[in-house]
């Protein structure tokens, strides 16, 4: 099913755009509609949150996913320079 969407180029280039904007009008709604202050910097609360390790690992994620699944489903025809690149990127999360 993801493989079809990212696939098809009319949904990628006409879709996507709508939900980012959809997304933006949303954030934008909580947080001046709303008036939510975002808990860090001088709103920083000591009642919980995610610890900051777990966030960043959440937040990278998709970035070290994705090429890998990528790689793993078209391995037959990456080229070797194309692999190359994508080794760097995957490599810099391990420093």
């Amino acid at each position: 099913m993801l493989e079809y969407i990212l696939n098809d180029h009319i949904f990628v280039s006409y879709t996507c755009p709508y939900l980012w904007f959809i997304g933006a009008a949303v954030v934008l709604f909580f947080e001046v509609i709303l008036d939510i202050k975002a808990p860090y910097g001088r709103y920083n609360t000591t009642n919980g949150g995610i610890p900051v390790r777990l966030a960043w690992f959440i937040q990278e994620l998709p970035s070290f996913v994705i090429p890998c699944y990528i790689l793993y489903n078209n391995w037959s025809s990456i080229s070797i320079t194309k692999l190359i690149i994508i080794s760097f990127f995957l490599i810099h999360y391990f420093q």
